[in-house]
């Protein structure tokens, strides 16, 4: 239980809140609600922030470079992925 917030939605401002967002819990955000029925008065107006802090700015390094297929280079990049041990290395990894 948590109750070290007040409620997110405008004009609530109760203190003894229960409840949190479930994808803001996932995401790392903090919005608190009272109650239920808050989060449902609340949600047309809050939705809002799960848009605004999923969208990534992407960069495309090459904007004037005329692409002919379906790939394209675009920034940012994804984490770098560890070869497991097992695979054997090529012999130009140490380059």
């Amino acid at each position: 239980m948590v109750t070290a917030s007040k409620c997110s939605r405008e004009g609530c401002g109760i203190e003894q809140v229960k409840l949190k967002c479930p994808i803001c819990l996932k995401n790392g955000m903090d919005s608190f609600y009272c109650s239920q029925e808050c989060f449902k008065l609340d949600w047309g107006v809050h939705k809002a922030k799960h848009a605004a802090a999923n969208t990534v700015a992407e960069y495309d390094p090459f904007p004037r470079f005329k692409y002919t297929g379906g790939l394209r280079a675009i920034y940012p990049l994804s984490a770098r992925r560890k070869v497991p041990e097992h695979i054997r290395p090529p012999d130009y990894h140490l380059t």
